[in-house]
């Protein structure tokens, strides 16, 4: 267990460093979502995104979980375990707590998966660029913000956007959330590099989609740098591989 917060990184960083070193972490700090804080999915979502980036050097890997209040059934308990997955950190919690099934699945689907989610080698894109190089339309209810990231490979890089389908109510976490429809034809449009084309992308989905594809996974047809996405039930992470290398 360990408070990897920005008072602690700023007072006592040769602890933070000593934690982090090839560890597992609990961030139990952030298992309350009653704190006025991090009461939304965002505000708790970029608190543990920070926190996952401050033990990262050190090898460590994060995890949240166990959420205070929260119900089995709600919709909010869901959207955690996607939010904490889209911020690189692990969802723990003890068997005998009675996790329903469908718990089971989503966590199954994120080991299956693990290389888009909690791999290192992706970095989060910084705030400007996710401003200058990344439009998602189609739903205001989409939520990606800062759960993007991006990896160099042989013969270019990779990106990964995580999108969230955010009840219709509000951005709070609550016990009575309606679970809300799916989104359809979100669209994802970049702007690659000089240099740079977009080569594929791919939909990494917890259910299997409806017109054939792996179970999980769904190729999008791209028109330009643009590709969309017919369906958003939950979350999805979408993966784009470019060609060339950006400057």
């Amino acid at each position: 267990n360990f408070r990897a917060s920005e008072d602690i990184a700023t007072r006592y960083p040769a602890t933070l460093q000593e934690a982090s070193k090839d560890s597992v972490l609990l961030f139990e700090f952030l298992i309350s979502v009653w704190q006025p804080q991090w009461a939304t999915f965002q505000q708790w979502g970029q608190a543990l995104q920070d926190a996952r980036e401050r033990v990262r050097p050190g090898g460590a890997h994060p995890t949240v979980g166990t959420m205070h209040g929260l119900a089995l059934a709600s919709y909010s308990k869901r959207l955690a375990h996607y939010v904490a997955a889209s911020a690189g950190v692990r969802y723990w919690g003890y068997a005998s707590m009675g996790l329903q099934e469908s718990e089971y699945e989503v966590n199954r689907h994120f080991l299956r998966f693990a290389e888009f989610y909690f791999n290192p080698e992706f970095a989060p894109l910084p705030p400007e660029r996710r401003q200058t190089e990344i439009t998602v339309t189609g739903s205001p209810r989409a939520y990606f913000g800062p759960m993007v990231y991006e990896r160099t490979t042989a013969t270019g890089r990779e990106m990964v956007i995580h999108l969230i389908n955010l009840p219709e109510e509000s951005d709070y976490f609550c016990q009575r959330h309606a679970w809300p429809p799916p989104r359809r034809d979100t669209c994802i449009e970049v702007r690659p590099g000089h240099g740079e084309h977009l080569l594929g992308a791919y939909a990494i989905l917890p259910f299997t989609p409806e017109k054939g594809g792996l179970p999980g996974v769904a190729r999008l047809s791209l028109q330009g740098h643009r590709c969309v996405l017919p369906e958003l039930r939950e979350a999805a992470a979408i993966v784009l591989k470019f060609q060339g290398v950006k400057p």
